[in-house]
């Protein structure tokens, strides 16, 4: 067995008898390499070994307390906004793209004591039992016609030189998963999920990836400036993703103004990971397990961008081609939104910055603050001398500043939403919170949480820039107390690691934020592969 030849593990326990791991000269040299330091290593190791702090919720975000309804009478005046700012080429888009497909299909997985080509009343024997599994493999074969990747499937099939129709028809699903999920096929079990094919119309399967492409020009220029998107993407799977690339620039000729960028994660934040008995998780030849840290390590990838405002878009939220005309108007308002908040709190900081002691400066500042933001000031503020209720005002105004569009949650489960976040220093502010961070055994916090009536569709416009297009060091925003702890496993080995604070979670704390509410119809997530039956996904009526 291939354990039999492991190398004994280096010892990584403190001689001292203290329960944090201690790395070896070998791993030091393994994370110098990879751009880790041995500060970054050791504060890992501190938030590995502690709980992470939970994120106290004062109360849900509202309409009125927190959440902004646009009125029709706003649409002309950010409209307009959103022209002038795409005209001047001020728009880039922003995808993380680097998660894999695998999650999609991951009820549809052969098991054991499957045999091609596979047994479908077996099959349904255990659907009948309540297996998630068998269940999905027979709806597979229900609906697969409705699915946009039949087609591919198909000729993968012939160029293996099997009978399509015949498998579907037979049931044989074991050589169907196989053309589905392994790489002699599609390959999608492994795929990025940007890659697989999510739209069909009469003439083309489109990818998410290639809808993304489709979907933004609309709200990126106004039609005379180049559109620029960028799909962050994992190293190994950067070669996949150029050949993507080539075929949509080539596919839309020398006269498309679309610029695509390709932004590959950072190793420097990748982090440890603990076995069952708190060792540093090693592979067979001893070198450390390293692993991507989540989202929250784009932060680097956003703050190298080109354009002073960004919209995020995750990967999955693409819809087909007739719902791209709402989308891009909920989306220039979203920007139109921004731009004008963004104006105010201009005024308000030259206004307050020549005349500091001016109280009336002072509280127009505060004005603006509590009614344009989703801001509180901590209490003590009330009674302080205006020079301190100054700086507070002023501190606060020159923050990056973001609009996130969140979608009522009509009784669906809200995954994370915008909440009323109690600040350290008092007072509160509109954060997104994910189901993590809130703590599981307080009645209290619970409470709040299930009375939430908006989630985050991650639809957000972001204004990362300073004045005079000043790039400001984002990580100075982030809460580094909001870290997660998440159990994983590496070649069937169960592990604890961290995910840094989240993109638009912790990352984000001390950015300046509105929350504005869009439709349902604009959020059309996929998680699993039967969501592209919904109708966002399926080709329009006519």
């Amino acid at each position: 067995m291939p354990n039999d030849r492991r190398p004994p593990a280096p010892q990584d326990r403190a001689p001292d008898g203290g329960s944090r791991p201690l790395p070896t000269d070998a791993d030091r040299r393994q994370l110098e390499r990879h751009g880790i330091s041995e500060e970054q290593l050791q504060s890992q190791l501190d938030r590995l070994g502690r709980p992470p702090r939970r994120t106290p919720l004062a109360r849900p975000c509202t309409p009125g307390d927190g959440v902004v309804r646009l009125t029709p009478t706003d649409h002309a005046p950010l409209l307009a906004r959103w022209h002038e700012a795409a005209a001047a080429g001020r728009l880039a888009k922003l995808v993380p793209a680097s998660g894999a497909a695998s999650r999609m299909f991951r009820d549809l997985r052969l098991r054991a004591g499957d045999r091609p080509p596979g047994d479908r009343g077996r099959l349904e024997r255990l659907a009948a039992e309540d297996d998630p599994g068998a269940a999905a493999v027979l709806r597979l074969l229900a609906e697969l016609s409705r699915l946009p990747f039949a087609g591919l499937l198909a000729a993968a099939a012939e160029r293996a030189g099997l009978d399509y129709r015949r498998l579907v028809a037979d049931g044989a699903y074991v050589p169907l998963l196989e053309l589905l999920l392994e790489p002699r096929g599609l390959g999608y079990g492994q795929a990025p999920k940007a890659l697989v094919a999510f739209h069909r119309y009469r003439a083309e399967v489109r990818t998410a990836f290639a809808e993304h492409l489709a979907e933004s020009p609309p709200y990126l220029s106004d039609g005379s400036a180049t559109s620029r998107i960028t799909f962050t993407v994992a190293g190994p799977q950067r070669a996949a993703f150029e050949a993507a690339r080539s075929a949509a620039l080539a596919a839309a000729g020398d006269g498309a103004c679309l610029e695509i960028e390709l932004s590959v994660q950072s190793p420097a934040t990748d982090t440890v990971a603990l076995d069952d008995d708190g060792r540093l998780l090693r592979e067979d030849d001893g070198r450390l397990v390293l692993r991507p840290s989540g989202h929250g390590a784009l932060l680097g990838n956003l703050e190298a961008l080109d354009g002073d405002l960004v919209l995020v878009q995750n990967v999955d939220n693409v819809a087909e081609r007739s719902r791209h005309a709402e989308i891009a108007l909920w989306r220039r308002l979203l920007t139109g939104h921004l731009l004008r908040l963004e104006s105010r709190l201009a005024d308000c900081r030259r206004r307050l910055a020549a005349a500091p002691r001016d109280n009336g400066a002072v509280e127009a500042a505060f004005d603006a603050l509590g009614r344009w933001l989703a801001l509180e000031p901590p209490p003590a503020l009330a009674g302080a001398p205006p020079a301190e209720r100054a700086g507070w005002a002023l501190d606060r105004l020159d923050r990056p500043l973001r609009v996130c569009g969140v979608v009522p949650s009509a009784g669906r489960e809200p995954g994370g939403g915008p909440f009323w976040v109690t600040e350290p220093a008092g007072g509160a502010s509109g954060q997104i919170v994910e189901p993590p961070e809130v703590d599981p055994d307080d009645a209290g916090q619970q409470t709040i949480w299930r009375s939430s009536t908006h989630f985050n569709p991650v639809n957000m416009v972001l204004a990362p820039r300073g004045p005079q297009q000043r790039r400001r060091p984002l990580a100075a925003y982030v809460d580094l107390d909001r870290h997660l702890q998440v159990r994983r496993f590496h070649r069937g080995r169960e592990l604890l690691t961290l995910e840094r604070p989240g993109l638009w979670n912790g990352s984000m704390a001390g950015w300046n934020t509105a929350f504005v509410e869009v439709p349902g119809s604009t959020f059309n997530p996929v998680k699993t592969v039967f969501d592209l039956l919904r109708p966002g996904h399926q080709p329009a009526a006519g």
